[in-house]
């Protein structure tokens, strides 16, 4: 298995957190985010860093959901 990317992103280290300690799927968090799933996987993986409109939409959706 693949060591995890650390992203350097905060956002992201606690989305991949939530992702990794809920049984949320990437399609659920999408859903729930207005992200395409795609994408969010892509931030997972290191592929690409969100926007900083991206940014917030993350901690919106940690605030609601992971808290």
């Amino acid at each position: 298995m693949a060591k995890k990317q650390d992203s350097g992103v905060p956002e992201i280290e606690e989305l991949r957190s939530f992702k990794d300690r809920s049984s949320w799927s990437f399609q659920k968090i999408s859903k729930h985010m207005g992200i395409h799933q795609q994408t969010i996987f892509f931030w997972l993986s290191g592929r690409f860093k969100p926007s900083s409109m991206a940014l917030e939409k993350i901690r919106e959706f940690l605030r609601v959901y992971a808290y």
